[in-house]
């Protein structure tokens, strides 16, 4: 019933997209008059992004806010609709980016998000400044910021999609061994199967290694084992690439993990409510079998091209 009825809506949103399109026949841009540089943390998911987050967020002049998973469907929809008045785009992106489980940790009410849209100046107006308003409004909610970031795995798999839209973002690519990964996810109840949980490390691995090839100097690795390892050395890289403060004393920050929205409402968040430690490193090889090993042979050459051990 409750795909049915999806399937209804996005029929007649279809028909409203097809009938409102020459309203605008020039189009609203992808990117006009927005020169902000975000920060991407992109990767299979279960690889430490959120702990990535926690340590950028702490010295205040960056803000990252829970999972902005609509981003790529929004923006697939402001291409078919960037003909339309200013003010359905600005339904349309509310609609877009809070269909999605994670929304309500952004506490921005419906009205609010769409109010702040409808006031954007014609010369203004484009894909980006609604992506970088809804990303303020988060921001000022949470102690203000001059400079936003987006932490959704998905974003792996539409960068080419997000690079015209923000062409001065940098992006930081979260890697974790693979068999780690696939086994959180399952452990976690993220994937239906473990073959997907193997296909969703491999598609989105390949998917970021594509774009950082396309794009040189624009995407920095940073390895989980590495970042709960050497905790200070680690986020000093990280920070010096995106031009950031850091203090080594930020590691031990964890006033701040309470207002971060998302974290206190999933359990599988509770690694980031703690000090940065190394337990979780191997915990899916630890308990490798045969059937498993066999799943996961096409992770290998990733695995390997990544300085991790090939499964065998």
């Amino acid at each position: 019933m409750k795909h049915r009825l999806i399937n209804r809506v996005r029929r007649r949103y279809g028909r409203i997209v097809q009938r409102l399109s020459k309203a605008n026949p020039a189009g609203w841009p992808l990117s006009a008059n927005c020169d902000v540089a975000p920060v991407f943390i992109v990767g299979s998911g279960r690889c430490g992004t959120t702990l990535l987050r926690r340590l950028l967020i702490s010295g205040g002049e960056l803000q990252i806010g829970p999972e902005l998973q609509g981003t790529g469907r929004f923006l697939q929809e402001f291409n078919k609709s960037a003909r339309c008045r200013w003010s359905f785009v600005c339904w349309m992106a509310w609609f877009q980016l809070s269909q999605y489980y994670e929304w309500p940790a952004f506490g921005l009410a419906k009205a609010e998000v769409i109010r702040r849209l409808k006031l954007v100046e014609p010369e203004n107006r484009s894909a980006a400044t609604i992506l970088d308003t809804i990303h303020t409004m988060y921001a000022n909610k949470h102690g203000g910021a001059r400079r936003w970031g987006d932490k959704s795995p998905n974003n792996s798999e539409i960068l080419e999609l997000i690079e015209p839209v923000f062409p001065r973002a940098q992006y930081i690519h979260a890697l974790r061994d693979g068999v780690d990964v696939v086994h959180s996810m399952i452990e976690n109840d993220f994937v239906e199967s473990p073959q997907d949980a193997v296909q969703v490390w491999i598609r989105r691995v390949e998917a970021v290694d594509k774009f950082s090839e396309a794009h040189p100097g624009r995407v920095m690795k940073v390895h989980y084992e590495e970042l709960v390892s050497n905790p200070s050395s680690c986020m000093s890289a990280v920070c010096d690439f995106l031009k950031l403060r850091w203090d080594p004393a930020w590691i031990d920050l964890l006033d701040h993990v309470s207002d971060m929205g998302d974290v206190p409402l999933w359990s599988h968040h509770a690694a980031v409510t703690q000090p940065v430690n190394k337990a979780a490193i191997g915990k899916g090889r630890a308990v490798l079998d045969d059937s498993m090993r066999r799943l996961m042979e096409p992770m290998n050459n990733l695995l390997v091209r990544h300085g991790y051990e090939a499964v065998s």
